[in-house]
């Protein structure tokens, strides 16, 4: 059984969490939010420091109103390359324009 956030069809949708998580090799992680419809959930970034950014997941903007989601509300982390696999599925799951 596969998780809400790995079965988002949106290729835009990954791409922008990819671009709010940072650099590739910065070691930074998502946490996908586990409330909702699943259709695009929110989700938090971590970053190796410590910091937590939590985002909206229509506008891709940082949430003004969480600092930091509930864990029981989150996902496992995921690193950039399972993120970047989840966008190539999205992507090969499309149907052609």
């Amino acid at each position: 059984m596969t998780n809400a956030w790995e079965n988002v069809r949106s290729s835009d949708y990954y791409r922008s969490v990819m671009q709010n998580m940072g650099r590739p090799s910065g070691g930074n992680r998502v946490r996908y939010g586990k409330r909702g419809e699943g259709v695009l959930p929110n989700y938090q970034v971590e970053a190796v420091d410590g910091v937590v950014v939590c985002f909206s997941a229509k506008s891709h903007r940082q949430s003004r109103t969480y600092s930091k989601f509930q864990d029981q509300n989150l996902s496992r982390p995921y690193s950039f390359a399972e993120v970047q696999e989840m966008l190539e599925r999205s992507l090969s799951s499309s149907p052609p324009s």
